[in-house]
């Protein structure tokens, strides 16, 4: 299924006949799991907007041909642009594309479709996607905490009326009861928000785990110290091998798992407007942070066909030759080949799970070296770091595999 939305350049696949439909209230196949249901919507999803920037893109670079074009004045670029017409994204012929966001007011989904611009003979690419009304936890709490404060400004309104004699006793009776009402069932909201909202993004197994990590690092570390400290009273390199063990097996490894614990993405992203790096640290994602309001209204994929189809292929294959037309045909048996093996009748179809076979034996390192023999070969521990190998203790003395080559070596201290 990834293959099938991986849509870094666009063109590439509308030559490709993918065809997809989706007639039931979910996009979902007996036995399909969650998951695999959450990525077929995901990558349509993704697959939609990709569409739709690069039809955009290519729009506004001819549009933008014709506004820099200083040899025009304006009203002849004026007539250029009712000449102007773009190329549809999928069959290429210059009837453009439509793509429309329309959201329903009563039940909030965005109905996201996208088809061939050419109504009289469009081309078979046609998208369809219901999509769920979202938001993000903490747009959720601002919601709970404006209401709050908008009971609490209520109060004091209602407080000076009743204390000019704007409003009655018996009234305000009635109307600070309402809103304490309202204020008291908006603030557990916003308590339960703020607990739900906590436990995702800090909660006690997470912090549990962290402290855990840090404190097993922080002991890695001061053995290390003190392996180190002996290295250097008595100069027995043995204690600069076992450091050299601990910092590769222990502590690089604790700290790579520290970094995933604490941030749900991180990575250096480059800024090609000023031409910097910038490392980019979230500890949750967009994703992570959304919450689907109306759970009982799932996302949906409707249909979802790109491809040129047969008929506008064998439109432009009249003007072949016969020895064309049976390259032509030739191609279109396996785009209808492979289109049979990735379409169901109306849904989304995976490939079924192929039973897990038997694990295989593992054998310990120390086993592996019994069956290699002693080692000859002596690999530096800063070499072996470098190459991110792992340097395992037998019997005293440091080994490390390049699995590459399935040679030992015997690691020692230096560079």
């Amino acid at each position: 299924m990834d293959e099938l939305f991986d849509d870094e350049n666009v063109n590439e696949r509308i030559g490709e006949d993918i065809d997809y439909e989706e007639s039931n209230a979910k996009v979902k196949k007996p036995n399909m799991s969650e998951d695999a249901t959450k990525l077929a919507y995901r990558e349509a999803l993704n697959s939609f907007y990709r569409y739709k920037n690069s039809y955009e893109d290519a729009y506004n670079k001819m549009k933008n041909k014709i506004i820099n074009n200083t040899e025009l004045s304006w009203k002849e670029r004026r007539i250029e642009f009712q000449k102007l017409k773009p190329k549809c994204i999928n069959c290429k012929r210059p009837v453009g594309s439509i793509f429309t966001i329309k959201q329903n007011r009563e039940t909030l989904i965005r109905d996201l479709h996208a088809m061939c611009g050419d109504r009289q003979d469009p081309c078979r690419f046609s998208i369809q996607i219901a999509v769920p009304y979202t938001t993000t936890y903490v747009e959720t709490l601002k919601i709970d905490r404006d209401d709050i404060n908008a009971y609490k400004n209520e109060i004091i309104k209602y407080k000076n009326d009743m204390i000019f004699g704007y409003l009655p006793a018996e009234r305000a009776v009635i109307v600070f009861e309402q809103i304490r009402e309202d204020l008291t069932s908006a603030v557990k909201r916003y308590e339960g928000s703020l607990e739900f909202y906590l436990d995702k993004t800090n909660s006690r197994e997470k912090r549990d785990h962290l402290r855990q990590l840090t404190a097993d690092l922080y002991i890695n570390i001061n053995d290390l110290k003190t392996l180190m400290n002996e290295f250097d009273r008595s100069g027995n390199v043995q204690f600069a091998q076992q450091a050299v063990a601990i910092y590769i097996n222990d502590i690089l490894p604790k700290v790579e798992s520290i970094r995933e614990e604490k941030y749900a993405y991180s990575a250096v992203e480059y800024d090609s407007d000023d031409d910097t790096y910038h490392l980019v640290q979230k500890k949750m994602t967009i994703e992570q942070q959304q919450d689907n309001l109306l759970s009982d209204r799932e996302e949906v994929v409707k249909h979802f066909t790109v491809g040129v189809g047969k008929n506008l292929k064998m439109r432009k294959s009249r003007r072949k030759t016969a020895l064309s037309l049976g390259e032509e045909e030739e191609a279109l048996r396996k785009r209808r080949r492979m289109t049979a093996k990735n379409r169901g009748a109306t849904e989304f179809v995976l490939e079924e799970e192929e039973p897990e076979p038997a694990a295989p034996v593992v054998k310990t390192f120390e086993q592996e070296l019994a069956e290699f023999g002693t080692p000859t070969q002596i690999m530096n521990a800063s070499t072996a770091g470098n190459k991110k190998l792992k340097i395992e203790m037998v019997k005293g003395q440091l080994y490390t595999k390049d699995p590459a080559t399935g040679e030992f070596y015997i690691v020692e201290a230096g560079r």
